[in-house]
């Protein structure tokens, strides 16, 4: 969709019939759409007509330009692509990490973040050519899917510490709608009796508590 007036006035304008989870537009004509089956799209004209880009086996999750030649791609397998020349041609960039990547970030041409499952933080100071990652192996929760539509799998990062767990899911204002008990390695949860919104999950183990939100659509 886009506006011209400030979000009072919004046009949908037609692509595909392919998800797009991201959207960046480096000026007010060139913008790139990336989809959950590995398309990347370009427009020229402010969003009127749409040019496929080499089409990837993976899921693009978030896209990033510095610049209007340089962009960044996160992928659903913890890969990173790169273009340097407006999304003509993408390489693929080694992360040395494997969990998808939810969000890419660069404050100049050189210094990026991206971030992803499972409390994942790649940072790079040299345009992509090496990431670092120091956070990646604290537990955390992962929630799939997220939004949902009636049933989410719940795990932590490493599923082999899940021992004997509880898991809560409360309401926004605190209600409990479904304790589990003895849970392990991953729990499965059905609500398709719950209504639309955001919700609390509480992950007790081995004497730890671990939180965290998802949507239900």
């Amino acid at each position: 969709m886009k506006t011209i007036d400030g979000g009072n006035h919004w046009d949908v304008l037609r692509t595909s019939s392919e998800f797009f989870e991201s959207i960046f537009f480096t000026d007010s004509l060139t913008g790139y759409a990336g989809g959950l089956n590995g398309t990347i799209l370009k427009t020229t004209d402010g969003g009127i007509n749409w040019v496929q880009q080499k089409p990837f086996d993976k899921g693009i999750y978030d896209l990033f330009f510095p610049d209007q030649h340089i962009g960044y791609a996160s992928l659903n397998n913890g890969c990173i692509l790169k273009t340097n020349d407006g999304g003509e041609n993408w390489s693929y960039l080694p992360t040395g990490n494997s969990n998808p990547l939810k969000s890419i970030w660069f404050t100049d041409i050189n210094t990026g973040f991206a971030v992803g499952y499972y409390g994942t933080i790649l940072r790079t100071l040299s345009g992509g050519n090496g990431f670092t990652d120091k956070y990646g192996n604290r537990d955390k929760i992962s929630i799939y899917p997220n939004p949902c539509r009636d049933c989410i799998s719940i795990q932590l990062s490493n599923p082999d510490k899940l021992h004997n767990a509880q898991v809560i899911i409360y309401d926004l204002k605190g209600n409990i709608l479904v304790s589990k008990e003895k849970v392990y390695g991953v729990a499965n949860i059905c609500i398709p009796t719950i209504s639309t919104g955001i919700y609390i999950v509480k992950l007790r183990n081995q004497g730890s508590v671990l939180t965290s939100k998802f949507v239900k659509f």
